[in-house]
C-alpha cells in the first residue's frame, strides 16, 4: 500500500520544515517597503549626526546639512535590516543602515520609512 502523504515521506517532510523555517522569518512589512524604496529611487537623505560623525573619524567626507541619493536598496535580514547605498564616486561608495538617515520631509515614503526606523531601532 502505497502512502504520498508528506507526513510519511521523509523527503517531503524535510521540504515542509525548511519552507515552513524559511518562511516563518521572512518579514512582510519590511519586504513591501523595500520594494516600495526601489520604484522611489534616487531617494534623498541625510546623515544622522551619529553617522557623521562617525563617517568624519573615518575621514570620509560627507556635508551633515546637504542631501545625498539612495540609489540602491537591500534587504540584509533580521541583522541588519535595510541597507541603502548612496551615491558618490566609486572610491567613496557608502553602503549604510536605513536606521542612519534622515529622509528629506516632503517625500512620499517619509511615514513609512519613519516608521520602520523607529520599529527597528527599538527591536535593537
Amino acid at each position: 500500500m502505497s502512502q504520498s502523504s508528506s507526513s510519511c515521506n521523509p523527503i517531503k517532510r524535510i521540504k515542509l520544515i525548511i519552507y515552513k523555517y524559511l518562511y516563518k522569518n521572512i518579514n512582510y512589512e519590511n519586504m513591501t517597503l523595500l520594494e516600495e524604496m526601489k520604484q522611489c529611487l534616487p531617494i534623498p537623505v541625510r546623515p544622522t549626526k551619529q553617522l557623521y560623525r562617525l563617517l568624519r573619524k573615518k575621514g570620509t567626507s560627507i556635508e551633515m546639512d546637504s542631501y545625498v541619493n539612495i540609489i540602491g536598496v537591500f534587504d540584509s535580514g533580521d541583522m541588519g535590516g535595510i541597507i541603502c547605498a548612496l551615491d558618490g564616486n566609486k572610491k567613496d561608495q557608502l553602503v549604510v543602515s536605513l536606521t542612519q538617515l534622515l529622509i528629506k520631509p516632503d517625500h512620499p515614503l517619509i511615514d513609512k520609512i519613519t516608521a520602520y526606523q523607529k520599529n527597528r531601532i527599538k527591536s535593537l
